[in-house]
């Protein structure tokens, strides 16, 4: 098998972030064994389109989405997700790295939420700090740059 075979195809997207269409907040998360679940509050400006779904992708460095988040139940305007660290869905576990979410409608990118708590980032530091199941992994936002260095991530 070649590596072209071998290797998902890539996706253009489309950066829609600047057209504030949604905004999000981190609000809580916890640790079932394997398996991360998010819970947010999402924001929608009067021009969102909400007849198409929302994706909820686990993104690294160089904008690879290395998972995506199953989502569990919509409560109005809080959704809760889950994601399983070590099978997202194709029979590896996430790599080691920061990331990023990233909130997509089809093949646009429409908002990467925010830490609503410190608390949120404390939980997301501790999952980082230990080795769980061989996964060890963190999640960031680009508004939290300095908490993100504060917690000493590297």
């Amino acid at each position: 098998m070649n590596q072209a075979e071998n290797s998902a195809s890539l996706i253009p997207m489309v950066n829609r972030l600047d057209e504030n269409l949604v905004r999000a907040t981190l609000t809580d998360v916890e640790w079932e064994r394997i398996i991360c679940h998010l819970t947010m509050e999402l924001d929608f400006s009067e021009k969102f389109d909400h007849s198409r779904p929302l994706d909820f992708y686990l993104v690294a460095a160089f904008h690879r989405a290395n998972a995506k988040f199953k989502v569990d139940s919509i409560d109005g305007s809080t959704y809760h997700l889950s994601v399983n660290v070590t099978n997202p869905g194709y029979c590896l576990c996430i790599p080691t790295g920061t990331y990023f979410i990233y909130i997509c409608q089809g093949e646009d990118i429409l908002c990467s939420p925010q830490i609503g708590a410190e608390s949120v980032a404390v939980k997301v530091a501790a999952f980082h700090v230990r080795q769980h199941d061989g996964a060890d992994f963190a999640l960031g936002v680009k508004e939290d740059v300095a908490a993100h260095d504060a917690l000493g991530f590297v």
